[in-house]
């Protein structure tokens, strides 16, 4: 993938995020940026930015996403706003996700979204899931390159055969689970991010702004 549309996945992942609801900081996206390449490993065992991703900085990192950052703000892709202690927020532009969406393969974009709004405003639950269910971070220490020939392609989809049952017995089980479906769809749609005290609020923002500024300023030799 070239580098104008790497920008347009950056513009991709802010202007989804903005369409449900959730304020991105700039580390969630170069953490996002990270599992775009994971997923497109997963299918053909290369990322898709051929970026030198590090355990370095919380996680996975590298100066490239966060200039690919830069880039899509400078074409008016995202906008970047500074929160109340100086961290970096980022928000879609005024395109629609779809827009930037064809450019995507289907095998990025759709678990991209998926986690996106799996990890709504939940940045702990975010970190936790890539550092123990990401191939690359499960056996790498801090400082080294990170290695995505590791990932594995997720295994298909059992099909379920349920038993034989009656007519009136199957329409019951059909409804219940239309029901659960109906329900899990409404849990997700109202969820909304924890919510701080103002105290608790400031100190997470002051480690926004720390966490963002080590990485911006971090040189990876």
């Amino acid at each position: 993938m070239n580098k104008q549309y790497l920008e347009y996945l950056v513009g991709f992942v802010a202007a989804y995020a903005q369409e449900i609801g959730i304020s991105l900081s700039k580390t969630q996206v170069v953490k996002f940026l990270y599992l775009a390449d994971l997923f497109y490993a997963r299918e053909y065992k290369k990322t898709l930015s051929n970026w030198p991703w590090r355990y370095w900085h919380y996680g996975p990192y590298c100066t490239e996403a966060v200039e690919s950052i830069k880039k899509a703000h400078q074409k008016s892709l995202i906008f970047v706003e500074e929160g109340l202690e100086g961290e970096l927020f980022i928000k879609g532009s005024r395109f629609h996700s779809e827009k930037y969406e064809r450019h995507i393969p289907a095998e990025v974009s759709s678990p991209l979204k998926y986690y996106i709004k799996t990890f709504a405003g939940d940045l702990t639950g975010l970190l936790n899931y890539i550092y123990s269910e990401t191939e690359p971070m499960l056996e790498a220490d801090y400082g080294d390159y990170l290695d995505f020939s590791t990932a594995q392609k997720l295994p298909p989809l059992k099909k379920i055969h349920l038993p034989r049952m009656s007519k009136e017995r199957r329409k019951k089980c059909r409804a219940l689970i239309e029901r659960i479906v109906s329900r899990r769809e409404q849990i997700l749609k109202n969820r909304k991010p924890l919510c701080l005290s103002p105290e608790v609020l400031k100190i997470v923002e002051k480690a926004y702004r720390i966490w963002d500024e080590e990485e911006a300023s971090s040189e990876l030799e």
